[in-house]
């Protein structure tokens, strides 16, 4: 199989001799374009990977400052709680409203905790500030600056996504050639 660098491409493409391209099989052609695209897909899934560990440590740093607080004063309890994770090939970054039992449990001496999902809407890559209603204004602050990030990765999985299917398409036309 043949291997070509940008500048030996150009210069076939320049090329007036039919000598010089017909030393070139059209299987190689295809081999070298399917390798290419596998390569390309590989590095679209890493950085659909890294995407959602970046929402992850967005995911941590929320719940770090909700334990900082707690841990500061016991008294101002955050009842929104968040989650990042890739789901189906999907980006998924979603929060939570927690509600808590009234009798801590005999067991544990905890409260059983209740979570209920924030809904944000369909193609809706942010949600809107009026879903967290009575939150302290600390949750407030961590809200929007985890929210802000999330809505940027969440575009970014959503353009990603879409040149992923364009290759997929892509792979098809080289097939069916």
């Amino acid at each position: 199989m043949f291997r070509f660098t940008n500048d030996e491409l150009e210069a076939l493409m320049q090329s007036a001799s039919y000598e010089e391209r017909s030393a070139i099989p059209f299987s190689d052609l295809d081999s070298i374009t399917i390798t290419l695209i596998e390569r390309i897909e590989d590095d679209i899934n890493k950085e659909l990977k890294l995407i959602t560990i970046a929402g992850m440590k967005r995911c941590d740093f929320y719940k770090t400052a909700n334990r900082l607080i707690r841990d500061a004063d016991s008294r101002e309890v955050w009842h929104i709680d968040t989650r990042v994770r890739l789901l189906r090939n999907s980006f998924s970054a979603d929060w939570y409203r927690n509600s808590f039992s009234k009798d801590p449990s005999p067991d544990t001496g905890k409260h059983k905790v209740y979570s209920t999902h924030i809904t944000r809407g369909k193609n809706n890559p942010t949600l809107p500030m009026y879903k967290f209603k009575k939150v302290t204004d600390n949750e407030r602050e961590a809200i929007v600056e985890v929210e802000s990030h999330y809505k940027v990765l969440r575009q970014r999985f959503f353009e990603l996504s879409k040149i992923k299917r364009s290759i997929k398409m892509y792979k098809k036309y080289i097939q069916a050639e």
